[in-house]
């Protein structure tokens, strides 16, 4: 998971993609595309304060996003819920079942 991050400092354009057929090279996709239905997805996760990792060496700017399991949820009006990093989804794909 570490060179997955690694990966989306090299430049992958998370924030450029808007089509639902235009995933990022591990996956990801826009967050305009994510199922609202409760079904459980694998989010990329950016801190609030992201912009400061530039500013940071390689080994902490992966501090600054994290990939996290979380689902939309219908309550208070609806939004994403997530465990793990405090920040703003960026980004997400379809969970990767457990190997057993």
């Amino acid at each position: 998971m570490t060179m997955e991050i690694d990966a989306l400092y090299a430049g992958l354009p998370m924030r450029g993609c808007l089509e639902p057929e235009c995933p990022s090279p591990e996956g990801w996709r826009a967050m305009l595309y994510a199922p609202r239905d409760g079904t459980k997805v694998e989010l990329l996760i950016e801190h609030r304060t992201w912009w400061t990792a530039h500013k940071c060496s390689p080994d902490e700017a992966r501090m600054w996003r994290a990939i996290c399991e979380g689902q939309w949820i219908d309550h208070n009006g609806g939004g994403w819920t997530w465990a793990g990093m405090s920040g703003t989804p960026i980004g997400w794909r379809t969970l990767k079942t457990p190997n057993v």
